[in-house]
């Protein structure tokens, strides 16, 4: 993430935001003391990177005093309010920090009524991953109501901070340790294309901009139950069946017959980070590939025993693996993988906004060409597309979105169907696309 802030410098492409309300009554002074309380806890949100004798050092601040911004859109009319509201929240949300000094972090209290207070959160990434927003929320969350109560913090001291597990992880990848992750990364990459080449409504800019915009669609319980039945039947997650689909919905608009999709790994594998604020995450790359007709089921199976070798081999840190290879950086596209897929877990810490409320916290950035960010609710499956605006029109990715619902569907229909024979439009679509789109008849004399 350091390096690329590089590429990216002054860019609010890694801000990770977050809402925590704060209830009907607002207590100035407990907040700050929760906020301040949060901050001496967690060593990351008192860390900054300079860089030191020319290199990245992390440089943990002993003390660091946090200022709560303020914005007060109570007393202005309703349709003012709201597009106040909207435009204060995405001037903080695309503020860019500077990784040389601390905090990497801001938070500022929103008044949009008497009675409605909440806190926006913004921190860069390279100090709190999602499981880390979902900790930031519930603790503030509870020092603030232990603070206007007039007690002392309920939450227990941590045992050990992000700095020990660092050190640890790295003294963990030396030796033979990093060489059988090397080993098996080499013999499951080997030959696999570094590049997907979806079609794009715009030429590739030779640098990335990181410019980018979001699409939300939510799909019914009853398109995710029979993916869930499969999964069953087949002993594989519904990580691995949904991933399966969008490598499927790839293969059809791309016609890779070998492509490759990241996706994210925690590296919380030990009890004692499970309520540290840090970054664990490290990308996996993901591979499929296709031969004529393959069924899905058979997929399926493919992406079931590569996701497991991944898993069990996920230590070894991304930037290490892209070196080995991707030597040659492009700077018009991200190395390895140039698409991410993430499922969130549903019994997850993370409270973060959800769907409905996640527009107003968009970024206005895409780290990746595409990314697929899906949550299972209890209505459905929430279906967020992350895309990069210098390549794809808006249009497209809906058309994307509706595409992968219908192919979903399809799925759990028939999974022995040929992938390339599986419905990606509806009849409503396959009728205006064979015969609304053709109708150009015309009377000549």
């Amino acid at each position: 993430l350091w390096y690329l802030n590089l590429l990216a410098p002054r860019s609010p492409v890694y801000n990770v935001v977050d809402l925590v309300d704060l209830g009907p009554t607002y207590n100035a002074e407990a907040l700050k003391k929760a906020v301040n309380e949060m901050v001496r806890r967690h060593e990351t949100l008192r860390t900054r990177f300079p860089l030191i004798d020319g290199k990245p050092a992390q440089v943990i601040l002993p003390v660091l005093e946090m200022e709560i911004g303020e914005i007060d859109a109570s007393l202005l009319p309703e349709a003012e309010r709201e597009q106040e509201l909207s435009r204060a929240i995405e001037a903080q949300t695309r503020k860019p920090f500077d990784l040389t000094e601390a905090p990497l972090l801001r938070a500022t209290v929103i008044h949009r009524s008497a009675r409605e207070h909440k806190l926006l959160v913004v921190i860069h990434h390279i100090i709190a991953d999602e499981w880390g927003m979902g900790l930031v929320h519930k603790e503030v969350t509870q020092l603030y109501k232990d603070f206007s109560r007039g007690r002392s913090s309920s939450l227990a001291e941590l045992p050990i901070q992000f700095a020990d597990f660092a050190c640890w992880h790295r003294d963990l990848m030396q030796g033979e340790a990093l060489r059988a992750q090397l080993d098996y990364w080499k013999k499951e990459l080997a030959g696999a294309p570094p590049v997907l080449e979806l079609p794009s409504d715009k030429p590739r800019p030779a640098t990335q901009s990181f410019r980018g915009a979001s699409e939300f669609v939510q799909l019914p319980k009853s398109v995710l139950e029979p993916l869930k039945a499969l999964g069953r039947k087949e002993q594989a997650t519904l990580f691995m069946t949904l991933l399966a689909s969008f490598m499927a919905l790839l293969h059809r608009y791309t016609g890779q017959e070998d492509l490759l999709v990241g996706t994210p790994i925690s590296l919380r594998t030990v009890g004692e980070t499970e309520n540290l604020v840090g970054y664990f995450l490290n990308t996996l790359p993901i591979r499929a590939q296709f031969k004529d007709g393959l069924s899905f089921r058979t997929l399926l199976q493919q992406v079931r025993e590569r996701a497991l070798g991944a898993y069990a081999h996920p230590d070894l840190p991304f930037n290490q693996l892209v070196a080995e290879f991707s030597p040659e950086r492009d700077l018009s596209r991200t190395p390895l993988s140039q698409v991410l897929f993430i499922l969130h877990d549903p019994d997850g810490v993370s409270e973060v906004s959800n769907v409905s409320g996640r527009s107003q916290l968009d970024t206005g950035t895409s780290k990746f060409d595409l990314t697929l960010d899906l949550s299972e609710t209890k209505s459905g499956l929430d279906v967020s597309i992350e895309y990069s605006t210098d390549l794809f029109d808006r249009s497209t990715i809906q058309r994307i979105c509706k595409n992968f619902g219908t192919l979903l569907e399809a799925i759990g229909s028939n999974p022995d169907t040929s992938v390339a024979k599986l419905a990606l439009l509806t009849e409503a679509d396959r009728r205006e696309t064979l015969y609304g789109w053709n109708d150009t008849a015309v009377e000549y004399p």
